[in-house]
C-alpha cells in the first residue's frame, strides 16, 4: 500500500507505530529507522507495548507469562492499564518535546489480539482504547504483513537464541491468522494512516520502503 501524499496532516506528532504478527520483523525495522533518524540529527525515543514504564513492564510480565490462563477481558484491561502509563509518561512527553517517538505496537494490537482473535466486542475495545490514548494518534502506522509459516520459522530461529518466548506465541495457528487478518482489516476500517509493508522481503527492502514514506511525511 502506498501513502496518499494528499492525506498528510498539517500538524505532525512525530509519532510512528510499527505493528504486525509476532515474528514479522518489527524490532529490526524500528532499529533501522531509529539509526536513520539519528544519523540525520533527529532526537528519537523508541519503546514498546505493553511496557515502556516501570509499572507497564510489570504488567507486561504478567500478561506475556500467563496469557493462556487469562480471559481476553483480563488481558485487555491489563494492556489498557499499561497503555495509560505508556501514553502519559512516554509518548505524550516525547512528542510534546518535539522528538520522534517510535512505538513497537499500540492500541491496534489490542484490537487485533483481544478483539479479532480473542472475541471481545470491537466497539468496546476501540472506545476504551481511544479514551486511554486521547489525542496521541500516530502520524503513520506501518503494518508488517507476513504469512504464518514464515513468521513461525523466524520465531523458532529467534527462540533458539533467546528466552523471550511468550505465551501468545504458543497459541494455535488459527489464532495468529485471526490476528493477521485483524491488522489488515484495521487498515481499511480505521480513519488513521496505515501503510502495509510486505515483510517477506529482506530487511533492506522493507526499510527502504518505510524510509521513502517517512521522507514524504516529514520532509527528511
Amino acid at each position: 500500500m502506498i501513502l496518499d501524499k494528499n492525506n498528510i496532516p498539517n500538524k505532525l506528532n512525530k509519532f510512528i507505530v510499527i505493528e504486525g504478527i509476532n515474528g514479522c520483523g518489527k524490532t529490526t525495522l524500528i532499529a533501522n529507522i531509529k539509526d536513520y533518524l539519528e544519523n540525520n540529527n533527529k532526537d528519537v525515543i523508541c519503546s514498546k507495548e505493553p511496557g515502556g514504564t516501570p509499572i507497564g513492564d510489570s504488567l507486561r510480565n504478567i500478561v506475556l507469562s500467563s496469557s493462556k490462563e487469562m480471559t481476553p477481558e483480563a488481558q485487555f484491561f491489563i494492556m489498557s492499564a499499561s497503555r495509560a502509563e505508556y501514553v502519559s509518561k512516554k509518548v505524550r512527553p516525547t512528542i510534546n518535546n518535539g522528538s520522534f517517538f517510535i512505538s513497537d505496537r499500540y492500541y491496534y494490537s489490542s484490537l487485533a489480539f483481544q478483539s479479532y482473535a480473542g472475541g471481545l466486542n470491537f466497539d468496546f475495545v476501540y472506545n476504551v482504547s481511544k479514551e486511554v490514548i486521547k489525542e496521541c494518534i500516530p502520524d503513520i502506522t506501518f503494518i508488517l504483513d507476513l504469512d504464518l509459516e514464515t513468521a513461525s520459522k523466524r520465531l523458532n530461529l529467534r527462540n533458539e537464541n533467546s528466552n523471550e518466548k511468550d505465551s501468545f506465541e504458543s497459541e494455535k495457528m488459527e489464532y495468529h491468522q485471526k490476528v493477521r487478518n485483524g491488522f489488515l482489516d484495521l487498515s481499511k476500517k480505521l480513519p488513521e494512516r496505515f501503510v502495509i509493508l510486505d515483510a517477506t522481503k529482506n530487511k533492506e527492502q522493507v526499510f527502504n520502503e518505510a524510509i521513502s514514506i517517512l521522507k514524504d511525511i516529514y520532509k527528511l
